[in-house]
């Protein structure tokens, strides 16, 4: 049952990699006029679902994507090396139990899209929402805050090469652990581009400029119109590196799920 559940995990991880890799391919395409779109998470989804066996597709994600919310969750309540007493234990469980439920809300919307064939509220409708409380423009700021803390964590994790310190080398040979490392540095960097810049749009929003949306799309507008698709294209390429990562990750990844 153990080799189930890491297996399962394993998927996650996999999963993972399937939608960074798409936001990426499908940004890039219309960053460098090869078609494409500027996308975000639900135009992963609805990429998916225009595809032969579509449906499939959507519920293999989910289940893949449920596998990323247990492996995530065990992290946060089941890992010895990182106890809740220590501040960085702390934040760092924190951290892991937010990405369980991100993805697990994503999980959620893939069926949606599976058994309903449409996806939930876009998060622009959520932020006007939100902005119509009294103390709404408080918690955006907070959130903004929340990723911008993302964004530095996820730089210091592309500098300090964090992310190679799970990954079984004794399987790898020297060419595969030099492009895992070098793959691993360039989704990291462009991940973290993505979260300064969402925190940037995030903080005007709640500064009264409404007009400004509320995803990975919007990120990719303005890269595009204040540096030009080039740049935007590279970290769409970025992306894409890190989903080929999370493939990499998913099969050497060392951990054992009891």
């Amino acid at each position: 049952m153990a080799k189930k559940r890491e297996n399962w995990a394993r998927f996650g991880m996999f999963a993972k990699g399937v939608v960074y890799f798409l936001i990426g391919a499908l940004t890039a395409l219309t960053a460098f006029n090869l078609g494409g779109e500027k996308a975000d998470k639900d135009s992963v989804l609805q990429f998916l679902a225009r595809q032969p066996f579509g449906k499939i597709l959507l519920v293999a994600l989910s289940i893949g994507l449920f596998g990323y919310v247990f492996f995530r969750l065990y992290q946060a309540f089941y890992e010895e090396n990182r106890g809740w007493t220590s501040l960085k234990g702390f934040f760092t469980r924190t951290a892991y139990i937010v990405s369980a439920l991100f993805y697990g809300l994503l999980g959620v919307a893939s069926l949606r899209l599976f058994w309903k064939g449409y996806l939930g509220s876009k998060n622009e409708n959520i932020l006007q929402s939100l902005l119509s409380k009294e103390y709404g423009m408080y918690i955006l700021i907070f959130i903004a805050l929340g990723v911008l803390v993302k964004g530095v964590v996820l730089f210091y994790q592309a500098f300090s090469k964090k992310y190679v310190e799970d990954i079984k080398k004794h399987e790898l040979g020297s060419g595969t652990q030099k492009l895992l490392v070098n793959v691993g540095f360039l989704g990291y960097v462009s991940r973290g581009i993505i979260s300064v810049v969402f925190c940037y749009l995030l903080l005007r929003t709640s500064f009264g400029d409404h007009d400004i949306a509320s995803d990975k799309t919007a990120v990719f507008e303005f890269l595009q119109n204040t540096f030009g698709g080039v740049l935007m294209g590279l970290v769409a390429l970025g992306l894409l590196v890190y989903g080929v990562f999370m493939f990499l990750q998913a099969k050497y990844t060392s951990f054992k799920v009891s």
